[in-house]
This record gives C-alpha cells, structure tokens and sequence, in this order.
C-alpha cells in the first residue's frame, strides 16, 4: 500500500468518529428544503447556528488529525518512522480535504433539492466559495495544531487566538464607526464587487501563506517558527482587505438586461436641458421661478442638503422611460471650502409602467415631460452656512434609459407559481374583503456572492402589479410588509401586500366597495426592465443659492 494513502487511512480511521459528527452536522441544512415553504423562514433561522457547529467541528477535527502526530508531541509519528516532512504535510492536507469536501458538496446539494435549477457556473461558484472558507479554518487549525505539544495544548492556544481576535475585532469596528461619522459613505456595484473582491482574497490568502508557511517550516524541522508565519499572512490578509485593488468579482457578473441595440432610443435625437421651474409653494408666496430644489437628511448626526435640477427632456420614445441614477459633482462655496464626489444607485422600474403592455393607459401623462428634475450634488449643511448664496457647481450626470418587460404572469389565487431565472415565485395566500385585496408571496432566489449578491439573472430587480386586463383594473398598492432570511447561497423572503383598486376614470367607484368577482380573471405581472443606453450631460452653474427661496 502506498505510504501516503496509508497515512490518510490511518487519520480517518482515528478521527472517524468525529469526523462523521462533522458530516452530520453539516447534512442538518437539508432540513430547509424538506421543510415547508411555509415554515422555512422560522427554520432558516436555526441554520446559522448549524454553519457556525459545522467550522467549529471542523477546526477541532483538523486539529486532532494533525496534532495526533505533530513534530513537538512526544508520541509523534516523525519522531520514529522514516517518513519525510513534505509526506507527512501533504497526507494530513489530504486528509482535512477529504474532511471538507463532502460538506461542500452538501451546500451545493442544498441548492438543488430546493428546485430552483441554477446554471452550473452558480454551482460551480458555490462550491468554490464553500472550500474555500473551510479550507481557511483548516489550515489555521492544522498551523496551530503543528506547534501544540498536546490538544489541549491546541484547545488553550485556540481560545487564547480567538478572544485576541474578537477584542482587536471590537476595537477595528469602534474606530471605524468613529472615522465613518466624517464623511458619507459612498454606495454603488462597483464598490460592493470591490469589497467582496477583498474578502475572496483575503481568504485565498490565508489558505496560500499558511500552507507556504507549513511547508517551509516542515521542512526545516522548525514548528516553533509557526508563530511568525502566522503574523505575516495575518498582516498580509489585512492590508488585501483594505487595500486590494483588482476588482476581479465583476468580471464574474451576469450584465444588466439590455434591449437589442437596433431598438435603443437614438441617444443624438434626445435634448436634457435645464430649466426654471415655479413650484406651488413659490406661486403662493409670489416668488420668482428657481433653477434648483433641495431636500436635507440626515446621515451620521450630520445634515446633507442634496441638489436637484429642474430639467426637460425631449425626443424619448414612448416605451422608454428615463431614470436619473448617477453622477459626478464639484461644489465650490464663497468661504473656500470645496466639496466633490459621485454618486451611483440602482435605477429600477415603477410596476405601474408596465401597464401598457398588457393595454392599459397609465395614470398620468408621460409625455409632458418624462424627466422633470435630475440630482447632481449634495454637502453637509452645517460646513455651508455661512455661504449659501454666490456658488459654483459643475459636473456630468449619467441618465439611463429603461423600458419594461413582463418576464411572467400567474393567476391570482393561492398556490400559483411560476419560475424567473433562479427564482420560485408563488402566491401562497390571497384574500378578499370589501375594501382591499390581499395577497402574500413566497421568493426562493438562488445568491451568488461572486455575482455581487444580486440575483443571479440579468434583472436585478422585479416588481409585482395586479391586474384584471377584463375590467381593465389594476390593484393600486395600500401597504406592503416584507420579512424572510437568508442562509449561505439561499434566501426566502415573504411579501404580504394589501392593496386596493385603481379604478378607471370614467366608472363609478361604488363607495370603494370591491367586487366579488374581481379576482375572476385577476393575474398577477412579474415586471423586469431593459436597458437601452445612457445619456450623460456636463453642468456647470455659477451663483448658486443653496436654499429654497
């Protein structure tokens, strides 16, 4: 038999018994699929408390395969048999491995026994994702078991390890929250692909310098050196946490959904331009028109007033809409100071824009003026007031274009169900009284952390419209709660609408009385959209009074 496989036999049969606590412990999450979709929010609950058993399972069981023939424990292995030290690492290697990749595979499993069919490069990111966090915690429990004379030994230096952590962990979070309350954070895709980017690395990281470093100290007989090794590749992981700059986890991002380009709306036929507008509040006070708006809130204990534009534009095709989502600006003021920065949300569609797709007009008049005002800087108050009057602004804002798409529709009743992408949509209640309707859904979505934790098809969000295309209603949204959980790679949320009709102009509204048979025909519109380019226009204003008139 060769030597090596001999090793592993010889590990596995040893630690057996604690090596199946860990598999079974880890099945525990096929408890979600075999449960009720009903129940799965209050069982996801539980699940983080299996995951966190499972790493601690397999640290300790790490630990006892390494340490039961670690070079400084007297009954070591090595210290009797001709076994070299590159054998000796790479069976215990061999050995964590085959511990980990069942528990892989099982997050994997998870996903299909739910239903949900996700492509195979999703699994194939799972897995990754899995071996490696487990593949963090093992190597760091097989560097600390390698220089532990007894697992007891391994069992104190771990403890010791982990409140160290924890308190430098506090303290990291403490300053951060204190530096953070200067300045307001700035949000967009790219930054979040560029943190998760820093986390993956920081993983592979761990794994590479702590195996390196076993090997190099193995082969020197040198465990003790184990204590540098580990310092290095924690300083190292942390300067890639904070200062990585590959933004390599948007290479492995689905594209938003875009229309075909031959039906983009032609970008040199559209006119954006700013404009005095006179709001209701300035025709009362008989003031004169204003260029800009403004609206404060608050962030950090600090007030941010944000900057909008009044604007118009012209020459969009009707089945587009345009959406103001980012941009950037600099905001010199009379005492000196200066502000810049940029600005990028996600810009999504409104579910009443898909009315006339299934031919019913909408509530307003869209071609008045599809883009009545667009936002272009904000400051922090209190570092402005003494200069609210004489400023200059200048910058570009990016306006993309939209329209929507019905990526599904389902009756209206109970137990309906329909497939978007990796997403299980079902209606799993619905309820009728004589002012509102209510319905609740039930969303099983497939995350993919390498995909920027969105949802893994091309259209990051979806909304909901119910309609009777028959009596050419549509259910106009009264309130709305949202609750559910996620776990690993799945999430469930519950939505619970209660909504009432949005009655055509020209009939009676019955005292708000609704029918009995409204749901005769009722469906319900999963609503997406398609991008169709971006429209990006410089702005530059001088004398600039920073308040409302």
């Amino acid at each position: 038999m060769n030597l090596l496989f001999h090793h592993v036999c010889k590990d596995l049969r040893h630690s057996r018994w604690l090596i199946v606590l860990t598999w079974l412990t880890a099945a525990c999450i096929l408890w979600l699929p075999a449960s009720l979709v009903e129940k799965r929010v209050e069982v996801m609950q539980w699940l983080p408390y299996i995951s966190c058993g499972a790493w601690v399972l397999v640290f300790l069981t790490a630990g006892r395969i390494v340490q039961l023939d670690a070079p400084r424990r007297d009954t070591a292995f090595l210290r009797s048999r001709p076994f070299s030290s590159s054998d000796w690492l790479a069976s215990k290697l061999s050995s964590c491995l085959i511990l980990i990749l069942p528990m892989a595979l099982l997050q994997v499993a998870m996903v299909l026994v739910t239903g949900l069919r996700p492509e195979f490069i999703d699994l194939l990111l799972i897995f990754f994702e899995e071996m490696l966090a487990f593949c963090v915690v093992m190597t760091l429990a097989l560097a600390i078991a390698t220089r532990s004379k007894t697992y007891s030994n391994f069992i104190g230096t771990t403890m010791v390890i982990f409140f160290a952590a924890y308190i430098i962990f506090v303290m990291y979070m403490i300053a951060e929250k204190q530096l953070a309350r200067t300045t307001k954070s700035e949000w967009s895709y790219d930054n979040e692909y560029l943190k998760l980017s820093r986390l993956l690395i920081t993983q592979v990281i761990a794994v590479l310098g702590l195996a390196g470093g076993l090997f190099l100290c193995m082969r020197a007989r040198r465990p003790e050196r184990l204590a540098a090794v580990i310092s290095s590749t924690v300083m190292i992981a942390a300067l890639a946490w904070f200062f990585w700059p590959l933004n390599f986890v948007k290479t492995f991002t689905r594209p938003e959904a875009t229309a075909p380009r031959s039906e983009w709306p032609d970008l040199s036929k559209l006119k954006l331009s700013f404009r005095e507008q006179e709001s209701w509040s300035q025709k009362k006070a008989g003031s004169v028109p204003a260029r800009f708006s403004f609206s404060d809130g608050v962030y950090n204990d600090t007030t941010y007033r944000r900057i909008s534009g009044h604007t118009q534009l012209d020459g969009l095709p009707e089945e587009w809409f345009a959406f103001p989502n980012s941009f950037e600006y600099e905001l010199s003021l009379t005492n000196g100071k200066t502000f810049s920065g940029r600005y990028t949300a996600s810009a999504g569609l409104w579910e009443l824009m898909a009315l006339p797709l299934v031919g019913m007009a909408l509530p307003w008049d869209k071609s008045t003026n599809p883009l009545c005002d667009v936002e272009l800087a904000e400051f922090p108050l209190p570092k402005a007031a003494d200069a609210m009057t004489g400023a200059k602004l200048r910058g570009n804002v990016h306006v993309p274009f939209k329209r929507p798409v019905i990526l599904g529709r389902l009756p209206l009743r109970a137990a309906a169900s329909t497939k978007i992408g990796n997403r299980h949509i079902s209606i799993t209640e619905v309820e009728r009284n004589d002012m509102e309707i209510r319905y609740k859904l039930a969303i099983e979505q497939l995350r993919v952390l390498t995909r920027g934790d969105w949802y893994s098809e091309s259209h990051r969000r979806i909304e909901f419209l119910a309609v009777n295309v028959a009596k050419r209603e549509f259910l106009r949204q009264g309130s709305a709660e949202s609750s559910g959980r996620s776990f690993g790679h799945y999430s469930l949320q519950f939505l619970d609408f209660s909504q009432t009709i949005h009655r055509d102009l020209t009939k009676e509204h019955d005292g708000g009385i609704i029918p009995e048979d409204w749901l005769n025909g009722a469906e319900l519109l999963i609503v997406g959209d398609e991008f169709g380019g971006t429209l990006s226009q410089s702005f530059d204003f001088s004398e600039v009074t920073l308040s409302n008139p």
